[in-house]
């Protein structure tokens, strides 16, 4: 009889801490739909002229993305090299096919938190290379928070979302 009464204890403490992370998760999407409010209906652009200036946005995530962009078409900025540890590795191959844009404009269609803390980006955008197919179409950008900052990790492209 006591191992029963001493399991439930433990089952119910368990609940009791799954509920306080289902909570917390509704709050991030809460946060997350006002980011999609805020940011649903502009367009950003980078360009190789822009892409060394701060990103100025009131959003750590969207700039997390614009950083990852400026990256991608001049890997060789102090911002760059600075968060070379946090980037996809393949934002700093160096190779002539690889063909990096010189511009990329994205608008944020969906934003989707992940259990892991990390969260997805869905974007649709346009730019003027191919660049392993990652800056055209649909594309998800999977941002990770090291160091109280964000940063893109992966980067995926999708036929649909």
């Amino acid at each position: 009889m006591k191992n029963f009464v001493l399991m439930l204890c433990a089952c119910l403490m368990l609940a009791a801490c799954s509920d306080k992370n289902t909570d917390t998760a509704e709050v991030t999407s809460v946060n997350n739909e006002s980011l999609l409010t805020d940011f649903s209906e502009k367009t950003f652009e980078v360009n190789a002229a822009t892409a060394a200036q701060p990103c100025g946005l009131n959003s750590e995530t969207v700039c997390a993305v614009i950083d990852y962009i400026s990256c991608s078409i001049n890997p060789d900025l102090q911002q760059c090299r600075d968060s070379k540890s946090f980037l996809p590795s393949f934002v700093f191959m160096n190779d002539e096919s690889l063909e990096r844009p010189t511009w990329q404009k994205f608008q944020i269609v969906k934003i989707k938190p992940l259990s892991s803390g990390d969260m997805e980006i869905y974007a649709t955008s346009t730019c003027d290379g191919k660049w392993f197919g990652l800056c055209q179409g649909n594309i998800i950008f999977v941002l990770t928070n090291k160091n109280s900052r964000w940063f893109v990790k992966d980067v995926y492209a999708r036929e649909n979302f």
